[in-house]
């Protein structure tokens, strides 16, 4: 919800139009519990998101990472746990890979989100 507040927050502004009166009341109720010292941060002040939580950045790099895993997986001969295991290999092995593998997996490494340990791969690999 909170997320869908910024994006119509950034469509306004950059389009030069003024705040919905909603959208003004939630921002500087906000911004009052954050400059009172009454919330730690202003994404929980806002509601951004709670302690623990990823933003909505980090899970769109999560949910790019995990269809990117998958993709790969479907290169692979195997069950998801075989599949997890060349994946984890090839990623210890990047530098030493070949080219061809090596862009595959330099995209998934590009992402700037870490990546799943073996057991991580096996599960992400299992869910569709």
């Amino acid at each position: 919800m909170a997320d869908d507040k910024l994006t119509r927050i950034k469509t306004l502004l950059a389009a030069g139009l003024p705040l919905p009166p909603d959208i003004a009341a939630w921002l500087i109720a906000g911004l009052d519990e954050f400059s009172s010292g009454r919330c730690k941060t202003l994404c929980l002040a806002l509601g951004l998101r709670k302690r623990g939580q990823s933003s909505h950045a980090t899970r769109k790099k999560i949910e790019c990472r995990n269809a990117c895993l998958k993709n790969i997986a479907q290169l692979y001969p195997g069950t998801p746990w075989q599949r997890a295991c060349i994946i984890s290999e090839q990623l210890n092995r990047y530098p030493r890979l070949p080219p061809e593998e090596k862009a595959m997996y330099g995209y998934l490494k590009s992402l700037e989100i870490n990546i799943p340990s073996l057991a991580m791969i096996h599960k992400i690999l299992k869910t569709d």
